[in-house]
């Protein structure tokens, strides 16, 4: 064991040190269980993998989360990866009885986070008095000064995972991430082990209530009444009554009143008095006029009936969007004008939202030709160019979406054309930013063809779209089926997108997916053939 720093006294750490080697690696009777009390922490004395870090108190409770989540980066770093690798937080600098208050507050803040690492973080104090599994009067938590302690997750920690004084709902999450960490390790007793606790978390009253609420439509359709009828830019930041609303939107002031009460539920209005209104932060974004505005999305109806036939896409691998309305989703964006204004303004407001957390990647060039194919109204140009003035765009669509495209710039340059039929432009760096997902594999491999064959030496080729993991754990799993029922589509994992575009002559060189965006960018090169 080892010790960064003098600064804590030696009396404190010399009685961490004999507390773990005569308290957590003896046996006790009030276990239940034979050996030690700890079994992680005798092979990692032996293997010398215990480190002691002293934490000063005066740099407030914040350096404690900052120092803990340092550890915890350092364990899982630990190379040649050492399960038995322990860090053990030392606190100092004022009373134990409030060292104990920080060490129980940083624990219960970061114990979901280091759970989903795989790791365990345990808190001890003097008289903590959290019991044993097997005997209440133990107290195996209880320590001689307060400590945080940051290790690997092992298989027997199930118990301390499934407490029963642990909610039911993060129970089982921390069972999800429990059989991530050891997928494949089990074992036939153990994995029965797992099933008990999961089935002893899930109240059955309390899982049917979650699924009744996730299969409701009614606050999706008060959203979209709200969004249809304009309310928002209605109200604005004034305040209103039901029948002056009612009057300006043209609606039935009862009927109207009963949906902004269920507004009020949603967090999107405010009842500031009997019968009166005004928007809430959220409400905000059903206006149209608001940047990263929702009114277009909400108001568009075919999103809601879309789902109507999702059975029929399920049974057949076939898009159920023509089953709907009667015919495929571009197709009828293309026969009617103000659907495909909706649409498009739609799809602009949303680029805005999802292209944002992406701009400043380094990725992007600073200077010559950016082709963007399939850019719609150029939603993604509209954000790189600003801040790179030696880049030209050239924005490739259809004649009619073009049309609508608010940029008109000397450094934007329109190409009306079908990708699927007509020759791409030349540009230094090509552009698919939610394209690819709008279509099945084989659709999607003649856009990239398309692009292969317009690349000239150097060029490289960036897709913007979504990268799921295997485990179904992102949620872009529900747009994943959203583009099955819409267009035949799909989001893809990166075993996909590397096959996909592997066929179609392009090699993924890197992703780049910064923290909170929805979208990733596949930086890809074109391979010699």
């Amino acid at each position: 064991m080892t010790t960064p720093s003098s600064a804590v006294p030696a009396a404190r750490l010399a009685e961490v040190r004999t507390w773990m080697r005569e308290f957590l690696t003896a046996p006790h009777p009030g276990l239940g269980r034979p050996g030690e009390v700890c079994p992680f922490m005798g092979g990692s004395i032996a293997r010398d993998e215990v480190r002691l870090i002293p934490w000063d108190a005066g740099g407030g409770r914040a350096s404690l989360v900052d120092l803990v989540r340092r550890s915890r980066e350092e364990v899982l770093g630990r190379r040649p990866a050492q399960v038995y690798t322990t860090h053990v937080v030392v606190p100092f600098g004022e009373p134990d009885d409030v060292l104990a208050e920080h060490v129980e507050h940083v624990q219960a803040d970061l114990k979901a986070e280091f759970v989903a690492a795989g790791l365990m973080i345990g808190e001890f104090f003097p008289g903590n008095p959290t019991p044993g599994l097997h005997d209440p009067d133990f107290r195996p938590l209880a320590s001689p000064v307060p400590l945080l302690a940051v290790r690997h997750m092992v298989r027997t920690d199930l118990a301390f995972l499934t407490a029963p004084h642990i909610p039911a709902a993060e129970r089982l999450g921390y069972l999800r991430h429990y059989r991530r960490v050891f997928r494949g390790k089990l074992g036939d007793a153990w994995d029965h082990r797992v099933r008990e606790a999961e089935r002893a978390a899930a109240d059955p009253a309390e899982q049917a209530r979650r699924l009744r609420a996730l299969a409701d439509p009614a606050p999706g359709r008060v959203l979209h009444v709200l969004a249809v009828l304009g309310v928002a830019d209605v109200v604005g930041d004034a305040e209103m009554s039901t029948e002056d609303i009612a009057d300006r939107v043209g609606a039935d002031a009862g009927a109207l009143g009963r949906v902004l009460r269920a507004g009020a539920r949603l967090d999107v209005v405010e009842r500031v008095a009997p019968g009166r209104w005004r928007l809430s932060p959220a409400g905000w974004l059903l206006r149209a006029d608001a940047e990263g505005s929702l009114r277009a999305e909400l108001s568009d109806n075919d999103l809601f009936a879309l789902w109507e036939a999702f059975p029929h896409s399920v049974r057949t691998g076939q898009p159920c969007y023509p089953r709907v309305f009667g015919a495929p989703l571009f197709e009828r964006l293309r026969a009617s004008p103000d659907r495909r204004e909706g649409f498009h303004r739609h799809m602009h407001d949303r680029a805005h939202e999802l292209y944002r957390p992406l701009a400043d990647l380094p990725v992007w060039p600073l200077d010559g030709v950016l082709v963007d194919v399939g850019g719609g109204t150029g939603g993604l140009l509209s954000q790189l160019l600003p801040d790179r003035p030696g880049l030209t765009g050239v924005l490739v669509d259809l004649p009619e979406v073009i049309a609508m495209s608010p940029l008109h710039t000397p450094r934007v340059r329109f190409e009306p054309r079908d990708v699927f039929t007509e020759p791409l432009p030349e540009g230094n760096v090509q552009v698919l930013a939610s394209v690819l997902h709008d279509w099945p594999d084989d659709r999607a491999a003649d856009i990239l063809a398309a692009c292969r064959a317009a690349a000239g030496p150097g060029t490289r080729l960036l897709v913007v779209d979504r990268v799921l993991p295997d485990d179904g754990t992102h949620p872009g799993v529900f747009s994943d089926l959203l583009m099955l029922a819409a267009c035949g589509g799909r989001e893809r994992t990166r075993a996909e997108w590397d096959a996909l575009l592997a066929a179609a002559g392009f090699e993924v060189a890197a992703v780049h997916e910064p923290e909170g965006a929805e979208l990733a960018v596949l930086e890809c090169s074109v391979v010699d053939r």
